[in-house]
């Protein structure tokens, strides 16, 4: 209820229109009694009671009720009213009375009555000799015409429109039409409310009663005719139910998702003759989808209707039902056939994807992959398998471990070892009718970021020499690795500094090559770690490899001093030398023993050590004795800890009787 202090006032327009239209396609299927969503908005002879430009304080001028669609401005054609709203519900009516023939002359009948009612008054507005008026706009005078269709009337709607001022509120409420209640209805701004009724008897006449609530509008002008404002239409419309006929789906059976030709038709001539406006078609209780005409255009009673639709993507049999719409919004009753889709369609391979990035030369490329019938037939996958560069199918694994859905994830891998530019892997799928599926095919690169391997260093002809250049050699290949040419290799000693290897043919031109490289060893027995890696021609250097490579000790020591304890030798008496043995220069190993022969014996004999034997240089002693004269030889040798026997040197001097000749220090290096 409003305020009892809010004075209403607007302005009641009372028009009452009679015009031939079409009905819309989102019509209901069936007439119904029961207030409907949405307004059925044309029937073939309709009229309006209108309240136009709705304001709760002082209204528009020029308020007027009139006849004609367009509106029709001249006098003779309208009747002015007027209304003052009230604080509370204001009560309204408009009422049709038939012309009787039998009492052609009463002024009660052949008319519309419009009452509004509350506490400033009542206001009632007459239309009277409407038949009259319907003949003059309709049938060209004549009123017999205009009087047998106004008997007809089987239609009742309104519209409640809310497009301005947006802070004041507009609401319809305890409609009746011909005692039975249609309603309430309060509007919400910038929108229309809308309603209708079919198959209500109307045309014995009818009155429809109800209130009307205005709050927080002032008044405005209307341009093109957009304002608030509420509507009540009554008229006729054709109830008769189009029939559907000549059903036929091609081809039947279909293979899934293939396209279906859809032909039918659709005949109002015997039921209403009313022109086809539409058809449509559902599958299987789905949505229904606008069908065409055959012809082009929906201009006649009877009309041939196609539509192209793709079939289920699951095998089986399913309902396909078309129905069609008359001019009138009259639905035909669904006319259905049944269609059978058969699986002849292999499962979708999709999805796929690698499982870590890019696939790599040398590495195991592991893949994922959707293979899936859901939309090919619906049957479970069997099996799954995959080719590559046109290779040999081999199978692929179920990554829940089981081939038992129509719908599987599956998983590969393999290893590409050759450095070329592409591959093609191609990856299909079987459903268990025994469909292959189309091959899913990606051409993919596969990356070489590994370097070379390096295998094989070793010594290069033989022991290493003491105190010079030793050469290596060692073998740099990316066959495993990628298969690329190699551009280098280098070597470091000990963890220094890296340096050039050369390849053994004389140029890095192969994925595989054998390498050189020297460097100066010690004098002193030793191991060295010897590093070597390669690089290809993709920049793609390897993990080193390394290798530890002794220097070993082969050389025996040598005589570095010899010297008699008397000054010379002695005939017939003893006669006491020392020698001084070397292995510093030769492998520096400890001296085990010393040894002496005489006169080129076939025999050697230890000398006496000069203390305990315990470094790569040391001294021993022996006294022996010349019982002739002559010439004489001594000879010497040492032996390392390495088990190395120097080469023996020989002392040679001459003993006469008198006295001794002798030379020295003559040594002569002899073999033994």
């Amino acid at each position: 209820m409003l305020p009892s202090t809010t004075l209403h006032r607007t302005t009641l327009i009372l028009t009452l229109l009679l015009v031939i239209g079409l009905l819309f396609p989102f019509s209901p299927a069936q007439a119904d009694t029961t207030p409907v969503p949405g307004v059925r908005a044309a029937a073939q002879l309709y009229g309006a009671v209108r309240y136009t430009a709705l304001s709760d304080s002082t209204p528009d001028t020029g308020s007027e009720v009139y006849l004609g669609v367009p509106e029709i401005t001249g006098a003779s054609h309208r009747t002015e009213s007027q209304v003052d709203w009230d604080s509370g519900p204001n009560t309204f009516s408009f009422t049709y009375t038939p012309y009787d023939p039998a009492d052609p002359a009463n002024p009660l009948k052949d008319r519309l009555v419009s009452v509004v009612a509350n506490s400033t008054g009542t206001y009632t507005t007459v239309f009277a000799g409407f038949s009259s008026q319907v003949a003059k706009f309709m049938f060209g005078e004549d009123v017999a015409a205009a009087r047998a269709a106004l008997q007809t009337m089987n239609y009742f709607s309104f519209t409640l429109t809310f497009l301005k001022d947006s802070t004041g509120s507009i609401s319809l409420d305890n409609l009746v039409l011909n005692g039975a209640p249609v309603g309430s209805y309060p509007a919400v701004f910038g929108s229309t409310v809308g309603y209708h009724m079919v198959d209500v008897n109307l045309g014995a006449g009818f009155t429809l009663t109800g209130e009307l609530s205005v709050s927080g509008f002032t008044p405005g002008t209307r341009i093109n005719d957009q304002h608030n404002k509420v509507q009540f239409n009554v008229g006729w419309i054709e109830t008769g139910l189009p029939l559907v006929g000549s059903l036929l789906a091609a081809p039947d059976p279909a293979a899934p998702g293939e396209t279906i030709e859809l032909t039918g038709s659709v005949d109002d001539s015997s039921s209403g003759g009313s022109q086809i406006s539409g058809a449509e078609y559902s599958l299987d209780g789905g949505a229904w989808t606008p069908m065409s005409a055959a012809d082009g255009s929906f201009d006649s009673s009877l009309e041939a209707v196609v539509a192209s639709l793709p079939a289920p993507v699951l095998a089986g049999d399913f309902t396909l039902c078309v129905r069609g719409l008359d001019a009138s919004g009259n639905y035909s009753e669904p006319v259905c056939l049944t269609l059978s889709v058969v699986d002849t369609l292999g499962p979708l391979t999709s999805d796929f994807d690698w499982a870590a990035g890019s696939p790599q030369i040398g590495v195991p490329s592991s893949f994922t992959a959707r293979v899936s019938d859901l939309t090919a037939g619906g049957a479970n996958i069997l099996s799954a398998e995959y080719s590559l560069d046109g290779g040999a199918w081999t199978p692929l694994s179920a990554t829940d471990g089981t081939f038992d859905s129509p719908e599987e994830w599956v998983d590969g891998s393999f290893t590409v070892t050759d450095d070329t530019a592409s591959y093609d892997l191609c990856l299909r799928g079987t459903d268990t009718l025994s469909n292959p599926g189309e091959a899913l095919c990606i051409n993919f690169s596969a990356v070489d970021n590994r370097g070379p391997v390096v295998s094989d260093i070793a010594w290069a002809g033989g022991s290493p020499l003491l105190g010079g250049m030793s050469t290596f050699r060692a073998t740099v290949s990316d066959l495993p690795a990628g298969g690329a040419d190699l551009s280098g290799a280098e070597f470091s000693i000990d963890g220094g500094a890296w340096l050039p290897l050369s390849a053994a043919d004389g140029a890095f031109d192969r994925a595989s090559e054998g390498v050189r490289g020297s460097f100066a060893t010690s004098v002193v027995a030793d191991s060295y770690q010897v590093c070597v890696r390669g690089t290809d021609i993709h920049a793609n250097t390897g993990d080193a490899a390394c290798a530890t490579l002794f220097v070993l000790d082969t050389l025996g020591p040598t005589v570095s001093d010899f010297d008699w304890a008397a000054g010379s030798p002695q005939l017939g008496g003893l006669s006491t030398f020392t020698v001084q043995v070397d292995d510093s220069l030769t492998g520096s190993s400890n001296i085990v023993l010393i040894q002496y022969s005489l006169d080129n014996g076939a025999s050697w004999s230890a000398a006496t050590p000069l203390g305990v034997y315990a470094s790569p240089v040391e001294s021993a002693t022996a006294a022996v004795i010349f019982a002739e004269a002559g010439s004489h030889a001594v000879c010497v040798r040492g032996s390392d800890s390495a088990g190395n026997t120097g080469e023996q040197e020989c002392i040679l001097f001459t003993l006469v009787e008198a006295q001794t000749r002798y030379f020295f220090p003559l040594i002569n290096v002899l073999n033994p």
